[in-house]
């Protein structure tokens, strides 16, 4: 039964803002004990997208660019069993910048900015078997038109044209079974922290009258090499799947850009091997040269306010900020490592601005991020010729079932991705049009000449992201922040959570390079443009309000015994 009713349609509801500078803690504890995640699906798809590829030859000092339009038609199967014994538990206590933001009752946003905390995690596994299989039989048509100019004078060379038409398979199947060994038992950090890990929560009601809660997440970035010219970072695409679908499953992917600086008051990790057991623990600091709480203090934040463009806009910068770099390259690995000088820390800068419009029926983010060019010399080398991906982590809470739309089997280039619950449009990330497709590559490949290129969004299947949802997720103790957003709605007894969702969309940004980098994707919500009643059946609505007390400094423990996942998986083919 809906225990909200329509009211009457109230006058313009107004926009209130404020910010502070405050404290996010929470705990996680998950047990696991022996519950099997299962999925076994099978379908067809069919899409047609334009590419296009920029080669640059030093040699003879010419550009070549290709354009491609892509007919692509699939059957797919997969079959994927998980079966984990072990448990964990974290907990964070952080400094945040927090941004608060109430549309009337319709609409009601948290943006929350990591500045400086503390961490300890524990993570024991007892065993853990993983049966997975994949088949797919697809055809690609591709008209291709190429351009060669002069690299120095954008003069036209050449011009040509082709077609390739391609029918093949892809066919993976293995068994991971960690009660045989080599295989990680025991892990356990405590240390402190700064990062940017940003987190934005829209909460809102759909014109059904049921409720959302949507949590984005930023935290890292990967660097890949588009070897099949989709523009998109593709996942599973190894002809030899030696492991589990993860997001590293990839012949493109090369490497991490993870910004943070840490200092590990104690680091102890177990390994089994065979018969022997090893183990190593550390102090390690990330810089070593200069302290978390002084890099944590050259953060600029930029208060909300309201402009002639925008309702509110707001931002922060992490101006020269120590990042975590590993990168595959033709010498071999580039790596950052601990006890390192901060000179060597390989320091980007990082930054984020961010518009807020509300329109009759719907809000958009603009999130414009840049980050800054290479400065470290070796790296800068390494990375030439490579692009770089922007993982969105998406967590939707809802009163109803929520779906993505139109979800792919694999990744496939797509510039907008929509979610339903009841059959309502309820949230879009647009990452296509003109405004949001092109992004600004600054000083490549000339000196002093600015370069807009196009980028691609691309959407990470489920049968790749399952693993990594909130009751198994336990490889990045950070990215479980995002699961916070279940807490949060618990503490309102009349948010009766009927279906969650978790899934990971990517910008791709097939020209980098290590230059410097500047684009704005945009998350949309629709909500009904009517208020909801104060109290009904002695429960007061979620939004209107409500005070997010676990979000100033109270401590939430989420935690799940026996927690496998139990949601059945659902899926729309076209």
């Amino acid at each position: 039964m809906n225990l909200f009713t329509r009211a009457d349609k109230p006058t313009e509801p107004t926009l209130e803002f404020s910010w502070e500078e405050t404290t996010f803690s929470y705990s996680v504890q998950k047990i696991w004990t022996g519950d099997s995640i299962a999925i076994n699906h099978s379908g067809s798809y069919k899409d047609t997208y334009d590419t296009y590829t920029e080669e640059y030859n030093s040699t003879d000092i010419t550009k070549t660019i290709g354009e491609h339009t892509i007919f692509h038609e699939a059957n797919y199967s997969y079959v994927s069993e998980y079966t984990i014994i072990g448990n964990i538990t974290i907990d964070f206590d952080f400094t945040v910048y927090r941004v608060n933001i109430d549309y009337g009752s319709n609409v009601k946003v948290i943006w929350l900015a990591f500045k400086q905390g503390t961490m300890e995690m524990e993570y024991y596994q007892a065993s853990s078997i993983h049966n997975f299989s994949y088949y797919e039989e697809y055809h690609q048509n591709i008209e291709s038109e190429y351009e060669q100019y002069d690299f120095s004078t954008d003069e036209l060379l050449d011009s040509w044209s082709s077609t390739d038409d391609i029918y093949d398979e892809k066919q993976y199947s293995y068994i991971r079974n960690t009660t045989r060994k080599p295989y990680f038992l025991y892990q356990g950090i405590s240390g402190e922290f700064s990062l940017p890990l940003i987190l934005t929560i829209q909460l809102f009601t759909t014109e059904n009258n049921d409720r959302i809660a949507w949590l984005n997440m930023f935290y890292d970035l990967l660097v890949y090499k588009d070897l099949d010219s989709n523009m998109i970072y593709s996942v599973a695409d190894s002809e030899d799947l030696s492991g589990p679908p993860y997001l590293y499953t990839s012949k493109e992917w090369l490497g991490w850009l993870r910004p943070k600086v840490y200092n590990y008051d104690e680091t102890y990790i177990e390994y089994i091997d065979e018969e022997t057991v090893f183990n190593w623990s550390g102090h390690w600091l990330y810089p070593i040269d200069k302290s978390v709480s002084e890099i944590a203090s050259t953060i600029q934040f930029t208060p909300p306010t309201d402009t002639t463009d925008a309702n509110v806009t707001w931002g922060i910068t992490y101006p020269g900020y120590p990042t975590d770099v590993g990168l595959m390259y033709s010498l071999g690995l580039f790596r950052t490592e601990g006890n390192s000088s901060y000179i060597h820390s390989c320091p980007f800068d990082y930054s984020f601005e961010y518009d807020y419009n509300v329109g009759e029926n719907q809000t958009d983010l603009d999130v414009t991020w840049e980050l800054g060019k290479i400065t470290n010399a070796s790296l800068y080398d390494a990375s030439q010729g490579y692009g770089l991906v922007m993982p969105q982590y998406n967590y939707f809470l809802s009163t109803f079932d929520i779906d993505e739309i139109d979800t792919k089997a694999l990744s496939l280039p797509c510039s907008t991705f929509d979610f339903e619950s009841n059959d309502t449009l309820v949230a879009t990330i647009n990452m296509g049009g003109p405004d949001k497709k092109n992004y600004t590559l600054y000083d490549f490949p000339i000196s002093d000449k600015n370069t807009v290129l196009e980028s691609e969004g691309g959407s990470i299947h489920p049968m790749v992201m399952w693993y990594m949802d909130s009751s198994s997720y336990h490889e990045q103790p950070f990215i479980n922040s995002i699961f916070t957003l279940v807490d949060i709605v618990k503490q309102d007894p009349s948010f009766n959570i009927a279906d969650s969702l978790f899934r990971l969309e990517t910008q791709n940004y097939p020209v980098w390079s290590g230059e410097r980098l500047r684009h704005d994707p945009t998350l949309t919500v629709y909500f009904d443009e009517y208020e909801v009643e104060e109290e009904i059946d002695g429960k007061k609505p979620f939004i209107p309000g409500y005070n997010y007390t676990l979000l100033i400094g109270t401590v939430g423990i989420i935690s799940f015994i026996v927690v496998l996942e139990k949601r059945k998986r659902k899926f729309k083919i076209t």
